[in-house]
């Protein structure tokens, strides 16, 4: 039919301009996904630096906490033992202790007034003596406080890594999933033009 030998023309140069308009919006589609993929990973590496500086924090703060834990054990085992010359020596790293302690609000200043007066007795003074169960009973109290705060802080670390770790998850699948859906497209590009 010779009708359709006319219109063979305009219809090839309409299908040739929606395939024109279908590779623009594939190609602008194509563009969003490629800046999508790279939002994500600007993410990712803002979140990989936040959880760093998290962990290093927790680091700092569990390492101060066991000191404190290490020395007021070391201090309590020596006054129950009966060596005062062992807790005397044991003085400069209960004052730390006790610094960080009154740093995380764990001690009152008068009982930290208190040890610290105790610090200064000589242990052959009979004061030392009377004084002595009080303080032992102080520093459990102070021990049982830094190990609290170990576990908290040590539970507050694991959560704030768990949501570091679910998040570092999501965001590579969301760049992995990008990834494979911009290399099909190009994939399926080049096939046609070949």
């Amino acid at each position: 039919d010779h009708r359709d030998l006319h219109s063979f023309p305009t219809r090839r140069s309409s299908d040739l301009a929606a395939n024109v308009a279908t590779q623009e919006e594939k190609q602008e589609e194509l563009q969003t996904r490629k800046k999508k993929q790279e939002e994500l990973a600007t993410e990712l590496a803002e979140n990989k630096s936040r959880c760093q500086k998290e962990e290093a924090e927790y680091d700092a703060e569990a390492a101060d906490l066991n000191k404190g834990i290490s020395s007021l054990e070391k201090a309590i085992q020596a006054m129950e033992d009966g060596k005062p010359t062992a807790f005397i020596a044991l003085s400069s790293s209960v004052k730390k202790t006790l610094a960080m302690a009154d740093a995380l609000n764990l001690i009152e200043s008068k009982k930290q007034q208190k040890v610290t007066a105790f610090l200064q007795v000589d242990p052959n003074d009979p004061e030392y003596k009377h004084h002595s169960q009080g303080i032992i009973d102080l520093l459990n109290k102070l021990l049982a406080d830094f190990k609290a705060e170990k576990e908290a802080a040590d539970k507050e670390f694991a959560a704030a890594e768990e949501v570091c770790d679910k998040t570092k998850t999501d965001l590579s699948n969301e760049i992995e999933r990008l990834e494979e859906n911009c290399a099909k497209y190009k994939d399926r590009k080049s096939t046609r033009l070949n």
